[in-house]
């Protein structure tokens, strides 16, 4: 039988955890309606998850005894972050929710010169990909950043010392895996532009930093597949070696 996942913040060499979290609580008493002597997997977002036994459940708090602590090994060696311009809410609500189930370790939104929707809630967009954790039996929850200008994304130095690769149609068709075999940095970022495409001063600007510019293929992709796609393949790649 399949285990539900928690995440929640606590101490891993605990024997016993009180969730007093209401939202927690209530998902675990209303929602899956877990008796005493019921078994659930509890996450504390830093690859770390405890099997436990539910020892008591009041109208506040639920009593779990931990049974075996271990790290998930789901995650990949190195960080793949994804940059994505912001999309209709559905759209980029999808981007985060997949993404994460592909298991990218940040999310970037990118207002960009073609980018038409400004506006994300990201305290819904956490809800999103923390939900998809749980579904997808990761160890954490991916961190999703405010939106943030595409140029000032440039000038940001997490990813100075890291592969960048800008998806476009006009870039080099490739196998991406085959290429970041050659990296040795420590994370991999990949870029999505918006429905309109990245402009030809951001191309240019994108040529200029030495991004590797690819192409996923002969078909011009919808953002939205764009972003799920290159997750995966960048993800699964570092996984594999």
């Amino acid at each position: 039988m399949r285990l539900h996942r928690f995440f929640l913040p606590f101490d891993i060499t605990a024997q016993q955890i009180c969730i007093e979290d209401t939202a927690v609580v209530h998902q675990m008493k209303n929602v899956f309606r877990y008796k005493r002597g019921d078994r659930v997997v509890l996450c504390d977002g830093r690859d770390n998850e405890a099997i436990g036994e539910i020892q008591g459940i009041t109208q506040n708090n639920i009593i779990v005894a931990i049974h075996h602590m271990q790290k998930t090994g789901r995650e990949a060696f190195k960080k793949v972050i994804l940059a994505c311009a912001v999309l209709k809410k559905d759209n980029f609500e999808m981007v985060v929710q997949k993404a994460t189930e592909a298991g990218i370790s940040e999310i970037y939104p990118l207002i960009t010169d073609h980018t038409i929707k400004m506006n994300l809630r990201t305290d819904r967009l956490h809800i999103i990909a923390q939900e998809a954790s749980e579904q997808s039996g990761r160890g954490i929850v991916p961190i999703i950043h405010e939106p943030i200008d595409f140029k000032a994304f440039q000038n940001l130095s997490v990813h100075k010392k890291s592969q960048v690769y800008v998806c476009d149609e006009t870039g080099e068709e490739m196998k991406i895996s085959s290429q970041m075999k050659k990296g040795s940095s420590e994370s991999i970022y990949i870029c999505i532009g918006p429905e309109g495409g990245w402009s030809d001063q951001e191309l240019q600007d994108i040529q200029t930093l030495g991004w590797t510019t690819v192409s996923l293929g002969p078909r011009v992709l919808r953002a939205e597949t764009a972003a799920v796609v290159m997750s995966f393949m960048a993800v699964n790649h570092e996984i594999s070696t």
